[in-house]
């Protein structure tokens, strides 16, 4: 016998037959059936879809319902819940791309009825939040004492109130969309990012891309130590060449590039002491005539008082 699938009250009775005499019993007496649907269980959720990343979603499973029902929460087509819980309700936290599919619900429980009506299914579907657009003038680095325009644009929606950070994304410094740095100096150099704010949903924006703000022309510390330690060592590299060539001029007369000793040629400008007359010569003197560095060297030797070399 095929049991209604929705409430109503029926009524049966029975009675034999046969092929002799007597050919049929009487009737029996009339038995009243009442046939109830299992309850169907509505699945709510809120906030309505999209959702969009960040935000707290809630799934209530609600049936007109008798005591010590358990609820059984499902996603996509498993067969296995995904949470049981005597609450009808089921909270979903810090909303992401895990989260997305579709959900159903039904309840459960020991006495009868022990199910509900499986629930219609409800779509959770994410949307990425509005993009915010920070522009910058000028868009390079700024000379010190120069004013720097900074502003934050989002498209979409309405009613934004515009937050800016920097360096930190928690260290708000400055609200409303046009942001200005006037007489720029040393403290406002760093990284900047701006973000909508509002109380209907979507209450926020992404985070803007970060903008450097940095004065032209600055040295840092490093790189002033850095030529400190340079132009140190190239003065004390000068100071150790100048001492030692002035402690000794052979030191600074070093062999060329090409390893040719630099020489000084020098001229006999008095007699030999073995002259051919055999009368005693005066004494050599030799003085110095030039300096070359050229490689090419001469000899000069000593001539004798009648012209002879």
């Amino acid at each position: 016998m095929t049991v209604a699938a929705k409430s109503e009250e029926v009524q049966y009775w029975c009675e034999a037959q046969r092929g002799g005499r007597p050919s049929s019993s009487q009737r029996s007496n009339i038995v009243n059936i009442q046939v109830k649907a299992l309850p169907k269980a509505r699945l709510l959720m809120e906030p309505q879809s999209p959702i969009y990343p960040g935000e707290t979603v809630t799934l209530s499973c609600e049936f007109r319902s008798q005591r010590s029902w358990y609820y059984s929460w499902f996603k996509d087509n498993s067969s296995e819940p995904v949470k049981t819980s005597v609450n009808n309700t089921m909270t979903i936290k810090n909303i992401d791309e895990s989260a997305v599919g579709h959900y159903w619900c039904q309840g459960e429980r020991r006495d009868r009825p022990p199910s509900t009506h499986p629930s219609g299914v409800v779509h959770l579907r994410m949307q990425s939040l509005p993009t915010a657009t920070l522009t910058t003038e000028p868009q390079s680095h700024v000379l010190p004492g120069q004013t720097v325009t900074m502003k934050c644009v989002i498209e979409v929606y309405s009613n934004w109130t515009y937050k800016w950070y920097k360096d930190n994304n928690n260290n708000v410094v400055f609200e409303g969309d046009i942001f200005k740095i006037t007489e720029a100096s040393e403290s406002a150099e760093g990284q900047y990012w701006c973000q909508g704010k509002r109380t209907q949903r979507p209450t926020s924006s992404q985070l803007s891309d970060p903008v450097h703000v940095g004065l032209k022309g600055r040295v840092s510390p490093v790189q002033l130590a850095v030529g400190i330690a340079l132009g140190a060592g190239l003065c004390f590299v000068v100071m150790v060449v100048l001492c030692r060539c002035t402690q000794s001029k052979a030191l600074c007369l070093q062999p060329s590039d090409s390893g040719q000793a630099v020489q000084s040629i020098y001229q006999n400008v008095g007699r030999a002491p073995d002259q051919p007359n055999g009368s005693e010569g005066d004494q050599s003197d030799y003085v110095p005539l030039q300096r070359v560095t050229e490689d090419v060297y001469e000899e000069i030797n000593a001539s004798d008082r009648n012209g002879e070399e």
